[in-house]
């Protein structure tokens, strides 16, 4: 067996979230076609790995094993004329667009960075800013190859469905995803239409955004720090497909602004979110770019830097600070469980810098364990403080879930197990689909003991 082991051991120091995830786990490469020789090697519960950009601790096996996707990372199969995909799980989303985008292709729910692979878009059945249109990454996921501990397994909905279904953001604790197949939609151009509306009505912004002929990709921004004053401020971001190619060459100021962004991930003061300087951000990120004072502003942009803002900033989790962030990713049902929550939100003292709905589509979900469905997204986050934001954290669950809603696991480090239940009522009968030999510090705190 030639797997290999990562120099030094991946340490939870170098998680996202910069959460104090420990102790730390031992990192495992395997080389194609052996990873059942690495699961059936190991003396320790184990857990796949991608790029390791969630929030929470899906990703974390403490005291475990973590076998990393990184040298799984082969576009097998690429069917130009039907945007059909074959490709293994550590292909990164940015790789797979490289190659789909120039073909007229892309992949139809990106999340908020490219940095991401596919085994962990499976895994958590990401979304992006255009779900009310195409629902999450699932539902266009048609086969997977599964390694188990048991052995080999190709799933789809016709073979094993169950088990299919299960892993559908079944959070990896149902085998190693070595290989997924899956369709493409059509890429109009690489060039979107962009708008942004300032608002300072919560309902006139969701109107803007459950307008779905209006736009292909949309969400949301709201100053926390507003929700006090009764009108908060908030920014509708939208943007349609234009159907050109980018040929414009960026300009001096942008490619000035992306370096100064790009920079201050890397050298900003630990701890930088803090209230007296979020204050500021989002007092300049509301006036801007609105030429004249006005409330709308029209420009056609590049359609990476919409849909992939994170990307802008590669180290920008240094603004977490030492402590790291907890967020909080909710999916409520109804217009009056959002404005409770928002409401909650606005209690001085406990709000949030910033706050993004998106507004969801009445898409089944794919999997048990799917954060899909009808209702708005709601995720907000707060640097690590202690047991004030817990507190908080605890109240806005219980508010989401007394309205229907759900919580969402990969940006979650410490819902309850009755939390989780009520999230997600088919857990027990996913429980029966999980590998034995899969483990996670999320799994570990929320774990039925039906298992």
């Amino acid at each position: 067996m030639s797997a290999r082991r990562s120099k030094g051991h991946w340490s939870s120091g170098g998680h996202w979230s910069r959460l104090p995830f420990t102790p730390e786990v031992l990192r495992i490469a395997p080389a194609r076609d052996e990873v059942g020789d690495v699961l059936g090697g190991a003396r320790t519960s184990v857990l796949a790995r991608g790029a390791g950009r969630t929030y929470g601790d899906t990703n974390v096996n403490s005291g475990g094993t973590l076998v990393s996707s990184e040298r799984l990372d082969r576009i097998l199969e690429f069917d130009p004329t039907s945007g059909c995909v074959l490709a293994e799980a550590g292909v990164t989303l940015a790789a797979l667009l490289a190659r789909a985008w120039p073909s007229g292709w892309t992949v139809a729910a990106c999340p908020g960075t490219a940095r991401v692979t596919l085994g962990g878009m499976i895994a958590h059945d990401v979304h992006g800013k255009n779900h009310l249109h195409v629902g999450s990454f699932g539902r266009h996921v048609t086969a997977l190859r599964l390694v188990r501990s048991d052995g080999v397994h190709t799933c789809s909905p016709a073979a094993e469905p169950e088990l299919f279904r299960a892993t559908i953001g079944g959070l990896g604790l149902t085998g190693f995803v070595e290989q997924v197949a899956f369709g493409l939609v059509p890429f109009p151009g690489r060039e979107v239409r962009t708008e942004r509306v300032r608002c300072t009505s919560l309902d006139s912004a969701l109107d803007l955004l459950r307008d779905r002929a209006a736009y292909d990709h949309g969400l949301i921004w709201i100053d926390g720090y507003s929700l006090c004053t009764g009108a908060p401020r908030c920014v509708v971001l939208r943007a349609q497909h234009t159907g050109a190619a980018t040929t414009r060459p960026t300009s001096t100021l942008s490619r000035t602004l992306e370096r100064v962004v790009h920079g201050a991930g890397r050298l900003a003061p630990r701890g930088l979110l803090n209230p007296r300087v979020m204050r500021v951000v989002n007092r300049l990120y509301y006036s801007g770019p609105f030429p004249f004072g006005g409330a709308r502003s029209v420009r056609t942009e590049d359609v990476g830097r919409f849909l992939f803002p994170q990307d802008s900033a590669h180290a920008s989790n240094r603004v977490y600070g030492r402590s790291g962030v907890l967020g909080h990713h909710s999916l409520v049902r109804t217009d009056e469980g959002l404005h409770t929550l928002l409401a909650r939100l606005a209690v001085p003292g406990d709000e949030p810098p910033l706050i993004v709905l998106k507004v969801f589509g009445d898409h089944t979900p794919t999997g048990p364990l799917s954060f899909s469905g009808p209702g708005i997204s709601v995720a907000t986050g707060y640097p690590n403080r202690g047991a004030r934001v817990h507190e908080v954290l605890c109240d806005l669950d219980r508010i989401v879930l007394d309205d229907g809603g759900k919580l969402y696991p990969a940006k979650d480090a410490r819902m309850g197990r009755e939390a989780f239940a009520r999230s997600y009522p088919e857990v027990p009968s996913f429980a029966k689909s999980t590998d034995p030999a899969f483990d996670s510090n999320f799994w570990r705190r929320v774990c039925p003991s039906t298992r």
